[in-house]
């Protein structure tokens, strides 16, 4: 059975539930975002002095902001499939406003002194983490990496929990379908032996046990 509250996501997806809908929405996403993705970062990676003679990305704190900023493509892609596919809104992913804003909020109070308490905890030598800036340095780059991860964030929460998983309620009314397969699309996304090696099957599981859910 489920939530009334989660109608409200589900209901603007019933008129365009076809799984055809869905295939054409998901392949325009992907055909939009790559191409901006190629884009961007040709244009980007030289003024952030990476790849090509420089670092690599991902390895300075230039790097780490393209890596993430790359993501707001993904919600404009995003938000021309559901314009030009599903006739949909792009707010319409995240509810009520005032209940998304609750909802973060409430979430955010409860991980926030978790994360606190878990950089507390002793690690052994092997996982101890390092600090690879300064203080300073990492304070100068706070506030843009915090609006960084929050478009990343952002942008996986409305693809996964917002477009796949309302588009495939409106459609199919077992969970195992609008819950399961947003999960294991999220969990597969996480799949590079090349980086993880033989960690890399323990990352995707644990990448679509903290996918796409019910609502709370």
């Amino acid at each position: 059975m489920r939530y009334a509250a989660f109608d409200t996501l589900v209901a603007p997806a019933r008129p365009s539930a076809h799984p055809l809908r869905l295939l054409a929405g998901a392949a325009l996403v992907l055909a939009l975002f790559f191409p901006m993705s190629f884009l961007y970062v040709a244009l980007i990676a030289p003024l952030a002095g990476i790849g090509g003679a420089g670092p690599p990305a991902g390895q300075t704190p230039q790097g780490v902001l393209v890596l993430l900023l790359q993501f707001a493509l993904l919600v404009v892609a995003l938000w021309a499939a559901l314009r030009l596919v599903h006739r949909r809104r792009l707010a319409g992913l995240l509810g009520p406003p005032a209940s998304a804003a609750r909802q973060f909020l409430r979430c955010a109070g409860f991980l926030l002194p978790l994360y606190l308490l878990i950089l507390l905890v002793p690690m052994p030598e092997a996982y101890a983490p390092r600090a690879n800036l300064t203080l300073g340095t990492w304070l100068a780059w706070l506030p843009l990496a915090v609006l960084a991860v929050l478009i990343q964030i952002a942008a996986e929460e409305l693809t996964f929990r917002g477009y796949l998983q309302s588009q495939l309620a409106a459609r199919f009314a077992h969970p195992a379908v609008w819950i399961g397969l947003p999960s294991a699309l999220f969990g597969l996304m996480h799949y590079a032996p090349g980086l993880a090696g033989a960690n890399s099957w323990f990352i995707v599981v644990w990448a679509a046990l903290s996918a796409p859910r019910r609502p709370i």
